[in-house]
């Protein structure tokens, strides 16, 4: 294979770039930026020249994307690839460019037109003959000759197409009967042995354990059996999407992998990793990742309309990129606007993260489409996000646990502040626990080595202790600390791990732990 080639991509719609990139890395070859108008184009061509850049005609700032290729031909060598919808926009002679894709070359397919490119054939000012439908795979693997610049897209673009294509389009889908009751063969709630309950809301219980024949395992449990009378029937078609999203996303790594459905609920692996509001991860190599994940999850035809919630999101300890929880996921057998919208949403979501977690990363094109809300999430977001908080935190008092990061990020430097003012307070780590009304309460470890006087702040619990628990780099273990604010205690032993020295630390703060949220186990256990 030829050396990677530096690709660079000049587009304004985001889910067709984020395609785009996954394309040029799959094919081994690097994305050497991504822009969304001429000016942040111009910017990232002097930073560092691209081997071929993926040109729009329709950029973000009204601009078109002529300009870029003007700009690459008169200041650069780079080979320039119109990406558009309209050839006939184009001059006769594309500006030097070696070709154009048609778009959308993702959803529908390259739509060839053999008598556009038969008016198109003839000779530009630099002797070469001026091509309008060219195969980006044989430009990125540096195959772009004379038969590969003329005509129709070739059978490598094809079956590179072929492998973007959702898998609902390849599989046949089970009969509505199957999926109706979601009954099989599989691991019996006898099997599973419980270790500690996750969650318990109105729709099931979330349990990690392991099957008594695999104590080695871990997994997960949803039982949905467990949920009042009333709300089970939600609780099953909750339980029915997730089920239905981990069978096409099966062997995607990443995410989770179904074991097995009963009456009762559904069994899972367990996926080892932090939540994005403790990993808070800065590296430029996990949100390239979970970029990875949501390409992945498009090309399946799913969305997964919950990743605003940092909880969703994992960081593994190899420190790749997980999303769990797949409840409110949909698959959809048509790339139709409702897909593209949600599809879009869960990439703004990934921005957001990243912009509460790495705001160092944030390009100008990332804040701009950040700022870009659809206008259905603008209406939800003003209507019905009041009425669903109002009716699951006010009525049910049931937390969802989205907006964690939100509060962390609003109330926690003030909090900070305010122990700190006080005398002997050297340290201060705040972390979260489910809280309803208000999604998430704020917990403050407060390292002191004296009685600590009242503060008026806005956390929700209070703990002096004498001391943090910390890493090598003197940084807070809030990976432990959290297990304690959501009395998940059983699992801090696997985290302490053979460190005497810091079971010592953590053994105070457990004794004096203060939050005390019912454990319990439903009654089907057993």
């Amino acid at each position: 294979m030829p050396n990677p080639i530096r690709v660079l991509i000049v587009e304004d719609e985001a889910l067709i770039a984020m395609e785009l990139e996954g394309l040029v890395e799959d094919a081994g070859h690097e994305v050497a930026g991504w822009a969304t108008t001429f000016d942040e184009a111009r910017q990232l061509i002097e930073d560092g020249e691209p081997d071929v850049a993926f040109v729009d005609l329709q950029l973000a700032d009204g601009q078109s994307g002529m300009d870029v290729a003007r700009y690459i031909a008169e200041h650069y060598g780079s080979m320039v690839v119109f990406m558009t919808a309209n050839p006939r926009w184009l001059p006769d002679d594309l500006l030097g460019a070696v070709g154009v894709m048609s778009k959308p070359y993702t959803m529908n397919g390259v739509l060839a037109r053999p008598a556009v490119s038969a008016r198109r054939h003839q000779e530009t000012p630099a002797g070469l003959q001026a091509p309008v439908w060219t195969d980006p795979v044989a430009v990125l693997l540096g195959r772009l000759g004379a038969d590969d610049r003329i005509g129709p897209p070739t059978g490598l673009w094809r079956r590179a197409r072929e492998r973007t294509r959702p898998v609902h389009r390849r599989l046949r889908p089970a009969p509505r009967t199957a999926r109706k009751r979601p009954l099989c063969c599989g691991h019996s709630m006898s099997e599973f042995v419980t270790r500690l309950v996750l969650k318990r809301d109105l729709f099931s219980e979330t349990r990690k354990g392991h099957l008594a024949s695999a104590p080695d395992r871990p997994m997960i449990r949803r039982d949905v059996s467990a949920a009042p009378a009333w709300s089970r029937p939600l609780g099953w078609l909750l339980a029915r999407r997730e089920i239905a999203t981990m069978r096409a996303l099966d062997g995607v790594p990443g995410t989770p992998h179904l074991v097995s459905v009963d009456a009762d609920g559904l069994l899972r692996t367990w996926t080892e990793g932090a939540p994005l509001h403790l990993a808070r991860p800065a590296d430029r190599a996990w949100y390239a990742d979970a970029f990875r994940l949501l390409r992945a999850l498009r090309r399946a035809g799913i969305t997964h309309n919950d990743l605003a919630k940092p909880q969703n999101w994992l960081m593994t300890p190899d420190g790749r990129a997980a999303i769990i929880d797949f409840q409110l996921a949909s698959r959809h057998r048509r790339r139709g606007p409702f897909y593209r919208l949600l599809a879009y949403e869960d990439f703004r979501h990934l921005l957001k993260q990243m912009r509460a977690f790495a705001p160092e990363l944030m390009t100008p094109t990332a804040k701009r489409i950040l700022k870009r809300r659809s206008l259905p999430s603008r209406i939800w977001m003003a209507t019905g996000k009041r009425l669903y908080n109002l009716v699951t935190r006010g009525i049910f008092r049931w937390s969802d646990g989205e907006g964690t990061h939100d509060r962390l990020d609003a109330e926690g430097p003030a909090i900070r502040a305010a122990f700190l003012a006080e005398g002997g307070v050297s340290d201060v780590a705040i972390t979260t626990y489910p809280l309803p009304r208000k999604g998430v309460g704020l917990y403050a470890f407060v390292e002191t080595g004296s009685p600590l006087p009242p503060v008026e702040t806005s956390a929700d619990i209070v703990q002096p202790v004498p001391a943090l628990p910390r890493d090598a780099q003197g940084r807070a273990r809030l990976d432990l600390l959290d297990r304690v604010a959501m009395n998940q205690t059983p699992e801090l032993p696997a985290l302490i791990g053979d460190d005497p020295a810091l079971a010592a630390i953590m053994e105070p703060i457990v004794a004096g732990r203060r939050n005390f949220t019912d454990r319990r186990i439903s009654r089907l256990e057993g």
